[in-house]
């Protein structure tokens, strides 16, 4: 018992000793500003979202981060989503619509929203 006691006494100083050496020896990175915020692209796929398609997509549109583009990508939706998605997109240039045709054998509708080449 007196082992591990003394085990975990090293093993603390140990740990304390790397703490106080990173301390002291730590890198500073250089203070500045982003010169370019990179795009970020957002992939909504939707399938019969027509009740929430609208927020989604507003809550989208007012985050404090413009460098965007939003492709929604339209699953062969049975109700308004495509529609309400085209008047987003004559609003604002960032947003695109990509409608699917068919749902290839063995795919679910997301993953292949997500595997689908733009």
């Amino acid at each position: 018992m007196l082992y591990i006691a003394w085990f975990v006494f090293v093993f603390t100083l140990l740990q304390i000793f790397i703490a106080f050496v990173n301390l002291i020896y730590r890198s500073k990175l250089p203070k500045g500003k982003i010169k370019e915020r990179p795009r970020v692209s957002i992939l909504i796929p939707a399938r019969d979202e027509e009740n929430n398609i609208g927020n989604i997509l507003d809550d989208i549109l007012h985050q404090d981060y413009h460098e965007i583009e939003v492709i929604v990508f339209n699953d062969l939706s049975s109700d308004r989503t495509a529609e309400i998605v085209k008047e987003y997109v004559l609003l604002d240039s960032r947003i695109r619509l990509i409608n699917s045709d068919r749902l290839p054998e063995g795919w679910l509708g997301k993953n292949w929203a997500c595997s689908f080449s733009v």
